[in-house]
């Protein structure tokens, strides 16, 4: 549940209900608490599950390419990274962080890269078609 302004002039409402019913202050505390420590509690579960997700996108490996015999993988977030700067033009850019991720020299980073920028036109050009 999101609480929005609607959701606190409600409360602000129904507080106001509650002091002219006699209700005492603290009743009324009481009651304004459990509802802002319900919806920090919801609040915290959100938070949690948004997380977790952004976890599980770290931890999956996308394959990149293979060289000589040897298949490299990156994490999802480093995939996008790379595939944005091949996209961008900034192939010295991608070629560095492939180095730092894969410790291989920088022939054979370059040469990762070059064969990555090639799948990516090729399967753009076939989204196209």
């Amino acid at each position: 549940m999101k609480f929005d302004q609607t959701d606190f002039e409600q409360l602000f409402r129904n507080t106001i209900n509650l002091a002219m019913e006699s209700q005492t202050i603290e009743s009324v505390r009481e009651k304004m608490v459990a509802v802002l420590l319900n919806e920090i509690t919801e609040l915290n579960g959100e938070v949690a599950d948004a997380v977790a997700k952004i976890a599980t996108m770290e931890e999956k490996k996308v394959r990149i390419g293979d060289l000589d015999g040897v298949e490299y993988c990156v994490n999802t977030q480093q995939y996008y990274e790379i595939k944005e700067m091949i996209s961008e033009g900034k192939k010295i850019a991608a070629i560095k962080l492939f180095r730092s991720i894969s410790n291989l020299g920088l022939k054979e980073a370059k040469e990762m890269i070059e064969r990555f920028t090639v799948e990516i036109i090729s399967v753009s050009k076939k989204q196209k078609r």
